[in-house]
């Protein structure tokens, strides 16, 4: 396979979810799994689109590792978190994170969580009692 044009290279790596598939003429978006030719036009077309500047817009910077111990990827809902402290599906957008996490239920029960844990009791939350 020969290598694609310059201009082409240069617009993959100002888009870092836009990956080069080895072996063909093609792109992949890591965010939405769509598959493109590899040519200029194209490219921008499909990045000047509503779907994909949703997507990184609000994916790329937002770090959801940092609620990680108490909010992990839902099990049953692909597309939403879930809270262990207050037993919540959370969707996976970074204004419905923040708002979970600063409102009173999630506070209470982070409270909580860490009373239990200096007491050395094992958390239950409080709609399981």
């Amino acid at each position: 396979m020969d290598e694609p044009p310059s201009d082409v290279l240069a617009f993959l790596r100002q888009h870092p979810s836009l990956r080069l598939l080895p072996n063909t003429r093609k792109v992949r978006c890591s965010l939405t799994g769509h598959e493109l030719p590899c040519r200029l036009p194209e490219l921008q077309e499909y990045t000047r689109g509503k779907k994909y500047q949703r997507l990184s817009g609000s994916f790329s910077n937002f770090d959801y590792a940092a609620f990680e111990p108490h909010i992990v990827p839902s099990t049953k809902n692909r597309h939403q978190l879930f809270c262990k402290l207050t037993l919540r599906h959370i969707n996976k957008s970074p204004e419905h994170v923040l708002r979970h996490t600063q409102g009173r239920r999630y506070q209470r029960a982070l409270h909580q969580y860490e009373e239990c844990q200096k007491q050395g009791v094992e958390y239950v939350p409080a709609c399981l009692l």
